[in-house]
C-alpha cells in the first residue's frame, strides 16, 4: 500500500455518523449509521455518542432527504412512443382490404 492511500479500517471511526459498533478484531465499523450488518441494539450500545443512537439515526435521515430534495432531477433522454404490439391490431381498423374496396364501388 503507498503512504498517500490510508485503509479505510484504520481511519478513526466519528461514533455521531458511523455505525462504530466494536469488531472482533478491536476496530469499530466503519459504515454509517444506517449499517445492516449491525443489529440496532448493538448501534445504540455504542459509547461515547453524544446522543442517543435513534436520534443521531432521525437526524441523518432527515439531512439525507434534504440533499435528494436538492438534487437536480436528472435529465430524461428523449425516447419515442411504444409501437403498437402487432401490426395487425394498427391496421385492422384503418385498413380496408382492396377487393372490397372495387366490390362496391364496381357499377352494376
Amino acid at each position: 500500500m503507498s503512504s498517500t492511500t490510508k485503509d479505510p479500517q484504520s481511519l478513526p471511526v466519528d461514533v455521531e455518523q458511523q455505525c462504530a459498533v466494536t469488531l472482533p478484531d478491536g476496530d469499530r465499523c466503519p459504515r454509517s449509521l444506517t449499517c445492516k450488518a449491525h443489529s440496532m441494539a448493538a448501534k445504540r450500545a455504542v459509547p461515547d455518542r453524544s446522543m442517543p443512537y435513534d436520534m443521531l439515526l432521525q437526524a441523518y435521515q432527515k439531512k439525507l432527504q434534504t440533499r435528494q430534495k436538492n438534487k437536480a432531477p436528472p435529465q430524461r433522454k428523449y425516447r419515442p412512443p411504444n409501437p403498437p404490439s402487432s401490426s395487425r391490431e394498427s391496421s385492422s381498423g384503418s385498413h380496408i382490404p382492396p377487393e372490397r374496396s372495387t366490390s362496391k364501388n364496381s357499377p352494376s
